[in-house]
This record gives structure tokens, C-alpha cells and sequence, in this order.
């Protein structure tokens, strides 16, 4: 509706700037699952969170950011997340890239997989994640869209809602 465009335009322009945050942590997080690691997204986690909890209450209101302070915290809070994420999967590829240099004799500073070959696989193996992450957005996009229709109340309504069904998902 016309009273929510602006708060939802400054939201959104502000938001839109941690996209590639959000893959590199959609990516990761199915990569490490497929190796069947789920200590290290419990860590990006908390680390989204935490950064999410100091951050947006600041933005928002000592700053005076108000909507864009929302946004900028959840961003923020996405590149917390990322940082872990990246951090980890470097460290897990350096060293499996060791051992496997240390098995077949050569030397242990030489890599065996370019940085590109590995980005290669990663994306390749989580493709379907990717898939299932961007139908997801698009679907809660267009429900969110169209409870706008309806009014505001309405769509504070369907964001609790959302909220409830997302922390829901992520326990099962």
C-alpha cells in the first residue's frame, strides 16, 4: 500500500546490498552440510545473530537510522555470518589440500585445486540448494507483496507469521 512503499523501498535499497552475502552463506551452508558439518553453521548463526542483536537496536535508534538501520543490521549481521563461513571452508580446503599433497609425496605449499576449480565444485554440489534458497525468496516475496495489498495490519500479520514458520523450519 501507499503508507508501507517508502519504509519497504528504504528497507529494500539498503537490504539488496548483502544479495551476495546471502548466497556465499546459502552455498556454504550447503556445502558444509553435504559434508555433514552442522557445528560450523551453528557458528555463522550465532554469529548473525549476535551481530544482528548489538547492531540493529544501535541503527536503529541512538543513530536514528529507523527502517534503514533495520536493514543495514541484517546485512551486516549477513556478512558476520559469511566471514564465518568463509573462514572455515578456506581452512577446511588449505588443509584437505595439504594431507592430500602429503599422501602423494609432493610438496606439502603447493596446492593440488585452483581456487576457481574449488568454487566450481562448491557451486556444482549445492545447485539445488541455490534452486530451493531463490524459489523460497521469490514465494515469500510474492506473499508478502500481496498481504501488502490488504494493508498494513495485514502485513505485520503475515511478517509474525513468517517468522514463526522460518524459526520452525530451522529447528525440524
Amino acid at each position: 500500500t501507499s503508507e508501507i512503499f517508502p519504509y519497504a523501498s528504504k528497507y529494500m535499497s539498503t537490504r539488496c546490498l548483502s544479495a551476495p552475502f546471502f548466497l556465499l552463506i546459502a552455498v556454504a551452508e550447503g556445502a558444509l552440510r553435504g559434508f555433514g558439518d552442522t557445528r560450523i553453521p551453528l557458528l555463522a548463526s550465532m554469529a548473525a545473530f549476535l551481530t544482528m542483536a548489538i547492531l540493529e537496536p544501535l541503527l536503529m535508534f541512538p543513530l536514528g537510522w529507523h527502517i534503514r538501520g533495520s536493514a543495514a543490521a541484517m546485512g551486516l549481521s549477513q556478512v558476520a555470518g559469511a566471514v564465518v563461513y568463509s573462514y572455515y571452508l578456506r581452512k577446511r580446503f588449505s588443509s584437505s589440500l595439504v594431507e592430500k599433497s602429503k599422501d602423494t609425496g609432493e610438496n606439502s605449499g603447493r596446492s593440488m585445486l585452483t581456487k576457481s576449480q574449488i568454487l566450481t565444485t562448491i557451486v556444482k554440489a549445492n545447485a539445488s540448494m541455490i534452486l530451493k534458497q531463490g524459489s523460497l525468496l521469490f514465494t515469500w516475496a510474492y506473499a508478502t507483496k500481496s498481504a501488502a495489498k490488504l494493508g498494513a495490519v495485514q502485513v505485520a500479520a503475515h511478517q509474525v507469521a513468517l517468522s514463526f514458520w522460518m524459526v520452525f523450519a530451522y529447528i525440524l
